[in-house]
């Protein structure tokens, strides 16, 4: 990299139109303080630059501290349980399927204590599985497969929820003079030259317009209920 390049260090030195630019082009060059589009990049410089941003885009939501991206990582967090709970229950399945074609094969303590472990550990991980000792095993497999059956349905639309959600998310991070005028409408009030704005400066209108609307709210079901 050049000597002469500076790339943007922290939320207080970006502004915060170039932060929606780049997340908008993601030309990352817009890193470098002194950009020129004229101005030759290398590969590496790019690199940088890249890694730079997907930094501060990640100290922007940190500071930010939305209930949004709260929920997002829970949300996160109970689809990997879920996905991982499925992943067992499969397996557990697969050895019941195993254990009905080799029951013949096995010794009889060998074969109970097997059946007997995979029937707690399905009954562990989902007690939805009315499992009943005394039936088939063919049988409790199918009881089995159809709760991961139901389980993977409903990761299935969750995903599919999850994109859909992400999507609107970054139109609306996107649509930056939206996010202009909505915070105007909220303030009644022009915030000003936006290109001397930055990032840490937007994050405290946007906290602000956040309590402005819930206390709007606040009164408003004051004199709805007056």
């Amino acid at each position: 990299m050049e000597q002469n390049t500076r790339i943007y260090q922290n939320l207080k030195q970006l502004n915060i139109i170039t932060f929606w630019e780049i997340a908008d082009s993601e030309d990352y060059r817009l890193m470098d303080i002194d950009f020129d589009e004229h101005k030759e990049y290398s590969d590496d410089d790019i690199i940088s630059f890249q890694a730079a941003y997907l930094k501060l885009y990640d100290d922007y939501f940190e500071a930010k501290d939305s209930s949004i991206q709260r929920n997002t990582l829970q949300d996160n967090d109970k689809q990997s349980k879920e996905t991982y709970k499925l992943f067992l229950l499969s397996e557990l399945y697969k050895t019941l399927q195993l254990l009905e074609l080799n029951k013949h094969a096995l010794k009889e303590d060998d074969f109970l204590q097997m059946l007997n472990e995979t029937y707690s550990s399905i009954l562990l991980l989902e007690k939805r599985v009315r499992i009943n000792r005394m039936d088939s095993i063919k049988f409790n497999a199918e009881k089995t497969k159809r709760i991961i059956d139901s389980l993977n349905n409903k990761l299935l639309l969750n995903d599919k929820r999850t994109k859909q959600e992400k999507q609107n998310e970054v139109k609306k991070f996107k649509n930056h003079y939206e996010n202009i005028a909505s915070l105007e409408q909220v303030f009644e009030r022009s915030v000003g030259d936006v290109s001397k704005i930055n990032c840490l400066q937007w994050l405290a209108y946007e906290k602000e317009a956040e309590k402005l609307i819930k206390i709007k709210k606040q009164n408003g079901s004051r004199k709805s209920h007056s």
